[in-house]
């Protein structure tokens, strides 16, 4: 045999391989659930800007001590300078489980009990609260009674997603988790059916591993809530993307609108095959860290109105030996957090831009530090993230939020102890793929892809 002829039969094996390993990411089936903004469930419909603001704001509050919650090693919480810059008049109607903006519905056991449960990608866990709770928070439809659902079961310790082990004397899986402001939640690990409408409205169902909480510590909810638990999209064991791994292919997408887009349904938060994107796509690394279950990515750099700001990228960086620091991608929070050290040059900037296009200084609006009277005859900035590879530009109506009598910037300080976050309205109008799964020659590349669209 020649060498010719040996180089192709080896070319062919190379390709046969990688059409292989193609077919193996190509996910094979998918669905969606509605991702429904918290202010439509809980806000009265003829509600205020100014009321929804400050639902937001106390929404964002309640974000930054969750995330420092999955740091370590710290003395002091890098929390509290945003903590107290908070005005006390904040109060929210009926107040919440506001550990999310996104809350969505699925019906849990035989008997279909379908609360509703916070979307969170910060963490991987999802638990309901169970009847015959200790500490419970009141739910309105009340709590999942698990002992008539004919489908539920108790996670065994020896079960591989009785991560870490923690067990009781008889052997059952048991969960433990903070969630930062002395919030905690504890229970049985369980597995019961988890059943949605698909995308053509049919009911598919599987088998979810999530916990069964009895101890909910701290959440100083109101009479009125909705919300029984928290279903976790972040990175981890025992997240419904792993756990449903044959539907997800490790891979979800979602598109927000604007709270002026006028639509009588929800956005849908997509999997599998399901989670598309097309247009002018952009495409950067998500940074998966040790122990963390949030999506970070590489962040180099701000501009504003096309000018570049002389931000330290190392602001932007994972803190080695704790798990503060880093930029990451989150919906559950309303607002964008920026640490300290570039947020006071963004803000710089911005008042300089305004400085010259009205002459007028701002003021202060709730948690805003940069706010303006309506102005005529001004073009306010756009904005854009510099990512590895990739860049996210922003109009200003995802840069500024109208109050109708003041606009405001809406993004929010942290100290530089904290963590970068790109909350959901800057993520508006653009759709966002997220492909955990994704191989780059045999290795594990996750990806982060977005591309402007009209979300509805």
């Amino acid at each position: 045999m020649t060498i010719s002829s040996n180089m192709k039969i080896m070319w062919s094996i190379i390709l046969a391989l990688l059409l292989f390993m193609l077919t193996l990411t190509l996910p094979t089936s998918g669905f969606s659930i509605p991702l429904i903004p918290i202010d439509s469930v809980i806000l009265p419909k003829n509600h205020t800007p100014e009321e929804r603001h400050h639902l937001l704001a106390e929404i964002s509050r309640n974000q930054v001590p969750n995330l420092m919650s999955l740091s370590s090693g710290r003395k002091n919480n890098p929390a509290e300078e945003f903590m107290n810059d908070l005005p006390s008049i904040i109060q929210i109607p009926n107040e919440q489980l506001l550990i999310s903006y996104y809350v969505t519905r699925i019906a849990i056991g035989s008997q279909l009990y379908t609360p509703y449960l916070a979307v969170t990608t910060a963490f991987a866990d999802t638990w309901v609260q169970c009847d015959g709770c200790i500490n419970c928070f009141p739910v309105v439809g009340g709590n999942f009674k698990y002992k008539q659902s004919t489908s539920f079961q108790y996670l065994q310790c020896r079960d591989p997603l009785c991560v870490p082990r923690l067990c009781d004397h008889g052997g059952l899986c048991k969960y433990n988790i903070a969630y930062g402001a002395g919030k905690k939640s504890e229970g049985w690990e369980s597995n019961d059916t988890f059943t949605s409408p698909s995308t053509n409205q049919t009911s598919i169902k599987w088998r979810v591993a999530f916990g069964c909480a009895y101890d909910n510590q701290n959440w100083s909810l109101g009479d009125n809530n909705l919300i029984a638990g928290i279903f976790g999209l972040g990175w981890g064991q025992q997240s419904i993307l792993k756990q449903l791994v044959k539907e997800t292919n490790l891979r979800f997408s979602y598109c927000l609108p604007s709270s002026t887009t006028p639509s009588k349904t929800h956005p849908l938060l997509s999997f599998g095959k399901d989670a598309k994107i097309s247009g002018s796509v952009q495409t950067t690394d998500i940074l998966l860290v040790q122990n963390r279950s949030i999506y970070n990515v590489n962040l180099l750099g701000i501009s504003i109105a096309g000018k570049r700001l002389n931000i330290d990228p190392a602001l932007f960086k994972v803190k080695k030996g704790t798990t503060g620091g880093g930029f990451i991608i989150n919906t559950g929070t309303p607002y964008t957090h920026l640490v300290r050290g570039a947020y006071t040059l963004l803000r710089e900037e911005v008042v300089q831009y305004m400085m010259n296009q009205c002459g007028k200084r701002p003021t202060r609006k709730g948690v805003f530090d940069v706010c303006y009277e309506p102005l005529r005859n001004v073009t306010l900035p756009s904005m854009t993230y510099h990512f590895k590879g990739a860049n996210l530009v922003l109009d200003s109506k995802a840069v500024f939020e109208d109050f109708n009598s003041t606009i405001c910037m809406a993004i929010l300080p942290v100290s530089d102890a904290g963590i970068n976050e790109l909350g959901a309205f800057q993520q508006t109008n653009h759709r966002f793929l997220f492909e955990l799964g994704k191989k780059s020659w045999f290795l594990n590349k996750p990806t982060l892809s977005f591309a402007p669209e009209i979300c509805q």
